[in-house]
């Protein structure tokens, strides 16, 4: 479990290492911005120009590319005679690049007679950037305009509310993105801490807590707590479980004469005595556990003596066997 914690804890730190350094690369690259002078540039023009009729509410898409401190805030346009605005400017925004964006600017023209229209002017403004504003210059293209049709004119009403349903959708993804970048934070600050308070939280030696339990099965059996029988099958946990802890082992379902070969096969952690006294022991206590032989508290001492013994002489650190009582 503590090598899962561990790996997680390290993919996120990678990963919001990465978006930290994203966010700095990002924030130089915005303050350039802000002291560079920048002018807006239409790109793309996007118009219908074929059967244009009386009475049509006509959209006009530009595509300005802006710096990123640059936003289009507003579109004048210059109307002709037999002209009106149809609707209030758009304008949303549209593809990020580095250093640049793009935004989506859009006019409405509304033709009240029929017949030939020239070139439409159209001045955008935008704000930001180290003079605080900058113009852009577009044109509506030429168009004739036909006799008006009822139908052409709900199907345009059903477009119009179509489109300002996915422009409204646009303007929220950047709030998705930052409230991700959050939460995500938020969890690796979590596991950081977690992680640095375990590591902080003093952990007891396993020989410690093996010592311990021992002395506390001893005091246990004196009160009469336990049985003698009891108590020597207990030792054998608390010996099993530290050997296990001690050596690395995964022997929790090993038999006695399993675990005493997967002891020996692990390069010798046991020298020749202190495989005897554990063999002797475990099979002894497997008597008292399976046979149901007798024991007292004579037997259940020395045996807890000697665990205690084998226990001590098996630290491997240095500093503990200096430490050790």
């Amino acid at each position: 479990m503590k090598k899962f914690l561990w790996t997680i804890t390290i993919v996120l730190s990678l990963l919001m290492l990465v978006f930290l350094i994203g966010a700095g690369m990002f924030a130089v690259k915005w303050y350039s911005t802000t002291q560079e002078k920048s002018v807006p540039e239409v790109t793309e023009t996007v118009f219908p120009k074929d059967k244009i009729v009386i009475g049509e509410r006509i959209p006009c898409t530009f595509k300005v590319k802006t710096s990123w401190s640059l936003m289009p805030v507003s579109a004048a346009l210059s109307l002709t005679e037999g002209l009106q605005e149809g609707k209030s400017p758009e304008i949303t925004p549209g593809k990020w690049m580095w250093g640049t964006r793009i935004w989506n600017v859009t006019v409405y023209v509304q033709p009240f007679r029929d017949g030939k229209y020239a070139e439409i002017p159209v001045r955008i403004l935008c704000e930001g950037g180290p003079d605080g504003k900058a113009e852009a210059s577009a044109v509506i293209p030429a168009f004739n305009v036909e006799q008006a049709e009822i139908s052409n004119m709900k199907k345009l009403e059903i477009a119009d509310k179509v489109s300002g349903k996915n422009a409204e959708e646009n303007k929220n993804w950047i709030w998705y993105v930052s409230g991700a970048g959050i939460l995500l934070l938020i969890l690796v600050l979590w596991l950081i801490l977690r992680h640095k308070k375990l590591k902080t939280t003093p952990q007891e030696p396993v020989w410690i807590i093996a010592i311990n339990r021992i002395g506390d099965l001893r005091k246990t059996l004196h009160e009469r707590k336990i049985t003698p029988e009891n108590a020597i099958i207990r030792l054998t946990d608390v010996v099993r479980h530290y050997l296990e802890k001690q050596f690395s082992l995964r022997a929790e379902r090993q038999t006695t004469p399993e675990f005493l070969e997967t002891l020996r096969k692990d390069n010798g952690p046991l020298d020749v005595e202190q495989r005897r006294f554990l063999r002797e022991f475990l099979s002894s206590a497997d008597m008292v556990k399976f046979a149901r032989l007798s024991a007292d508290e004579t037997l259940f001492e020395n045996a807890a003596e000697r665990a205690e013994s084998l226990i001590r002489n098996t630290i491997q650190d240095p500093e503990q066997k200096e430490n050790r009582s």
